[in-house]
């Protein structure tokens, strides 16, 4: 019996689903191959931001390092979202159009059924970053931010 393991970002699933990443397997038994898939838990984040450019590469970022990816750019679809998509880490602007994402932050720290989930703000907007304390974020990243730094403020706040 002769077998090894490789590691692949993503796998199409008979054409209907998509599952990445994973660890895949291949053994061989009388000179027949059988593929073993493994899947691999990804962290689900939801990225909130009005700029469509920031979340395109927030977005590429976030699945090139193995996180799931929800972007919108209306915080008014944050509700459903999250309940359809379970995030366990919200990256949320704090100046969004016609919302202030500090008092979004705010009610999603005061509601039973999202104050679990932590939420990192950031912002270009210094005037605003320097009055977060109130809203019970977990994290901040200022814009323009190092990817690396924004890596490693969701590593240090997601379980």
């Amino acid at each position: 019996m002769r077998h090894f393991c490789r590691h692949t970002q993503k796998l199409l699933c008979n054409g209907m689903a998509e599952w990445g990443p994973v660890f895949f397997g291949v053994i061989v038994v009388d000179e027949i191959p059988f593929i073993i898939l493994f899947p691999i838990q990804m962290s689900k984040i939801l990225v909130v931001d009005d700029d469509t450019d920031i979340l395109t590469v927030v977005e590429i970022v976030l699945s090139m390092n193995n996180y799931s990816v929800k972007a919108i750019s209306r915080w008014e679809d944050i509700p459903h979202s999250i309940e359809s998509f379970s995030p366990d880490l919200i990256l949320l602007d704090v100046a969004l159009g016609g919302a202030d994402g500090r008092e979004i932050c705010r009610q999603l720290k005061n509601s039973g059924e999202t104050q679990h989930i932590p939420v990192i703000l950031f912002s270009a907007h210094y005037d605003l970053v320097n009055n977060i304390k109130g809203c019970m974020a977990n994290g901040l990243v200022t814009k323009p931010f190092e990817t690396s730094y924004l890596l490693e403020t969701i590593r240090k706040n997601i379980a």
